[in-house]
């Protein structure tokens, strides 16, 4: 018997290790694989509010703010869904490279396929409205959560920088008035104004505005936008019932 051969059976006899049963590997392998695939499904999760923030995000409004796009974007990118996902990629990998045949993959294949599968069920999740639930959801619940609405309500209420939004609450012919996130009446001058398609001119209508501060709680407005989505994002539903894309300012309907 070899040396190596008498100290491994040294160490059995002193420690008195004795051989486990096959059901305890086998429970074992599905402990880890429930604990892989719930890793995926919550990273899953976390790639739908990481989508839902970045396209509800509107990624044109930085010069107004006086920032670089690359500004704009440091201070908007949701890190703290990153580093979940980051981190639920990393646990789907412990997981599957502690069972019997974790061995066999190469770790880079492993971890790249955890994340695509993530990725892919995480897009199927945003289109069906979990990634926005979620955000909502974190937001009510945490405080020091800041979700993609509470971004946006501060991103919209720079009226000296020409951004500005609320709820409208009457309309007349060539202006309307809005109430803004801070309860505050506006009064909104329309000429040549562009209202982008999916954005209601009725009274109950929540909308974000780019335009010009006139004076104290006037505010003449360029364009128009729906306060869901992010940019110029083209939304499902037109204003004018024609099928055009926008609409100038004292043509939509009053309701």
């Amino acid at each position: 018997m070899s040396e190596k051969a008498k100290n491994i059976l040294e160490k059995i006899q002193k420690e008195k290790i004795r051989p486990r049963a096959k059901y305890f590997f086998v429970l074992r392998d599905l402990l880890v694989w429930g604990l892989f695939g719930l890793a995926t499904i919550v990273g899953a999760l976390a790639v739908s509010v990481i989508i839902f923030i970045l396209t509800d995000n509107d990624w044109d409004v930085y010069r107004h703010l006086q920032k670089s796009f690359w500004g704009y974007l440091f201070v908007s990118l949701p890190y703290f869904w990153f580093l979940i996902l980051l981190a639920l990629v990393g646990a789907a990998y412990w997981n599957y490279k502690h069972t019997r045949k974790g061995y066999l993959l190469n770790p880079y294949i492993l971890f790249l396929s955890s994340f695509l599968v993530s990725l892919l069920l995480g897009w199927a999740l945003f289109a069906g409205g979990a990634g926005e639930r979620l955000d909502q959801f974190f937001d009510k619940k945490i405080n020091y959560y800041s979700g993609a609405e509470a971004h946006k309500i501060k991103t919209w209420s720079s009226p000296e920088s020409g951004l500005l939004a609320g709820k409208i609450i009457e309309i007349e012919n060539g202006y309307f008035y809005l109430n803004d996130f801070d309860a505050q009446r506006w009064r909104i001058i329309e000429e040549e104004t562009v209202w982008r398609r999916g954005v209601q001119k009725e009274i109950g209508e929540a909308v974000k505005i780019i335009g010009n501060l006139e004076e104290d709680k006037v505010f003449r407005a360029q364009e128009v936008r729906p306060w869901q989505g992010g940019g110029e994002r083209r939304v499902k539903g037109d204003v004018s019932g024609e099928g055009a894309g926008y609409y100038q300012g004292g043509q939509g309907r009053n309701r």
